[in-house]
């Protein structure tokens, strides 16, 4: 199956890690009992699963500036020997 994520991923122009974010998403929707059968269930599912992937993205990034910025305030408390404890 790994090999079918990573086509998929390459088909649709992102990488390996975002298509299992999606594979993810829209395997627990199905779980949750969402479907894509017909076109009005196919635009609600595809909808929150773009929303959920879109929120998650923006606060993983978030996160990421958020531990980028302690690491720097941590580095110049060290640089003048005030480092946290």
């Amino acid at each position: 199956m790994p090999g079918v994520a990573k086509a998929q991923a390459k088909k649709a122009g992102h990488g390996l890690a975002d298509e299992l974010h999606l594979l993810t998403v829209h395997g627990v929707l199905h779980l949750l009992g969402y479907d894509h059968a017909d076109p009005e269930q196919e635009r609600e599912m595809f909808a929150l699963q773009s929303k959920l992937l879109s929120d998650w993205r923006t606060d993983r990034q978030a996160a990421a500036a958020q531990e980028a910025r302690r690491r720097g305030d941590a580095a110049v408390l060290g640089a003048a020997g005030l480092e946290e404890s």
